[in-house]
Protein backbone atom coordinates (compact mmCIF):
# COMPACT_ATOMS: atom_id res chain seq x y z
CA UNK A 1 0.00 0.00 0.00
CA UNK A 2 2.84 2.51 0.84
CA UNK A 3 4.23 1.42 -2.49
CA UNK A 4 1.80 2.44 -4.51
CA UNK A 5 0.92 5.75 -2.39
CA UNK A 6 4.57 6.92 -3.35
CA UNK A 7 3.87 5.91 -6.92
CA UNK A 8 0.48 8.02 -6.69
CA UNK A 9 2.75 10.42 -5.54
CA UNK A 10 5.82 10.73 -7.79
CA UNK A 11 3.63 10.52 -10.70
CA UNK A 12 1.39 13.56 -10.16
CA UNK A 13 2.74 16.85 -11.40
CA UNK A 14 0.49 18.98 -9.11
CA UNK A 15 2.30 17.38 -6.13
CA UNK A 16 5.82 18.32 -7.75
CA UNK A 17 4.73 21.34 -8.39
CA UNK A 18 4.09 22.17 -4.95
CA UNK A 19 7.36 20.83 -3.69
CA UNK A 20 9.20 23.41 -6.26
CA UNK A 21 6.84 26.16 -5.38
CA UNK A 22 7.90 25.35 -1.76
CA UNK A 23 11.46 25.88 -2.54
CA UNK A 24 10.87 28.44 -4.49
CA UNK A 25 9.27 30.44 -1.71
CA UNK A 26 11.93 29.16 0.78
CA UNK A 27 14.21 30.67 -1.63
CA UNK A 28 12.49 34.10 -2.48
CA UNK A 29 11.97 35.07 0.69
CA UNK A 30 15.86 35.65 2.31
CA UNK A 31 17.10 36.54 -1.09
CA UNK A 32 14.42 39.30 -0.85
CA UNK A 33 14.89 40.41 2.82
CA UNK A 34 18.99 40.53 2.29
CA UNK A 35 18.62 43.03 -0.94
CA UNK A 36 15.72 45.27 0.73
CA UNK A 37 17.06 45.29 4.52
CA UNK A 38 19.11 47.66 6.22
CA UNK A 39 22.25 46.34 7.32
CA UNK A 40 21.59 47.44 10.75
CA UNK A 41 18.47 44.93 10.61
CA UNK A 42 20.64 42.19 8.99
CA UNK A 43 22.90 42.71 12.25
CA UNK A 44 19.98 41.22 14.57
CA UNK A 45 19.90 37.56 15.93
CA UNK A 46 18.86 35.09 13.23
CA UNK A 47 15.88 33.64 15.45
CA UNK A 48 14.26 37.33 15.49
CA UNK A 49 15.01 37.66 11.33
CA UNK A 50 11.70 37.60 9.63
CA UNK A 51 12.43 35.80 6.95
CA UNK A 52 13.05 32.67 8.61
CA UNK A 53 10.00 33.15 10.40
CA UNK A 54 8.03 33.77 7.12
CA UNK A 55 9.32 30.64 5.50
CA UNK A 56 8.51 28.30 8.00
CA UNK A 57 4.66 29.47 8.07
CA UNK A 58 4.90 28.98 4.43
CA UNK A 59 6.47 25.60 3.89
CA UNK A 60 4.11 24.64 6.66
CA UNK A 61 1.36 25.60 4.49
CA UNK A 62 2.84 24.17 1.09
CA UNK A 63 3.00 20.68 3.72
CA UNK A 64 -0.55 21.27 4.52
CA UNK A 65 -2.12 21.53 1.03
CA UNK A 66 0.22 18.38 0.18
CA UNK A 67 -1.33 16.32 2.47
CA UNK A 68 -4.57 17.51 1.84
CA UNK A 69 -4.39 17.18 -2.06
CA UNK A 70 -3.04 13.40 -1.11
CA UNK A 71 -6.57 12.58 -0.23
CA UNK A 72 -9.22 15.27 -2.34
CA UNK A 73 -7.46 14.55 -5.71
CA UNK A 74 -8.64 10.62 -5.59
CA UNK A 75 -12.01 11.72 -5.05
CA UNK A 76 -11.95 14.38 -8.06
CA UNK A 77 -10.07 11.83 -10.42
CA UNK A 78 -12.66 8.83 -9.20
CA UNK A 79 -9.81 6.70 -8.45
CA UNK A 80 -11.04 6.75 -4.65
CA UNK A 81 -13.61 3.51 -5.79
CA UNK A 82 -10.87 1.32 -7.11
CA UNK A 83 -8.81 1.93 -3.94
CA UNK A 84 -11.39 0.96 -1.53
CA UNK A 85 -12.54 -2.23 -3.60
CA UNK A 86 -9.12 -3.23 -3.71
CA UNK A 87 -8.46 -2.54 0.07
CA UNK A 88 -11.38 -2.66 2.11
CA UNK A 89 -10.18 -1.39 5.62
CA UNK A 90 -9.95 2.14 5.17
CA UNK A 91 -7.86 2.90 8.39
CA UNK A 92 -4.89 1.19 6.36
CA UNK A 93 -5.90 3.39 3.21
CA UNK A 94 -5.67 6.91 5.57
CA UNK A 95 -2.79 5.54 7.37
CA UNK A 96 -0.73 5.10 4.11
CA UNK A 97 -2.12 7.95 2.43
CA UNK A 98 -0.84 9.91 5.79
CA UNK A 99 2.73 8.23 6.31
CA UNK A 100 3.32 9.30 2.29
CA UNK A 101 2.24 12.78 2.82
CA UNK A 102 4.52 13.02 5.91
CA UNK A 103 7.26 11.62 4.14
CA UNK A 104 6.86 13.95 1.85
CA UNK A 105 6.46 17.30 3.23
CA UNK A 106 9.24 16.10 5.63
CA UNK A 107 11.44 15.66 2.79
CA UNK A 108 10.41 18.98 1.54
CA UNK A 109 10.64 20.66 4.72
CA UNK A 110 14.71 19.34 4.36
CA UNK A 111 14.84 20.39 0.93
CA UNK A 112 13.35 24.02 1.49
Amino acid sequence: MLRAELRKWATTRGNLGLVVGAIAVAALGPFSTTTSAEPLALSKPLHTQTLFVLASVNIGLFALILGVRSFTDEFRHGTIAWTMLAIRDRRLIAAAKAAIAALVAGGMALAA
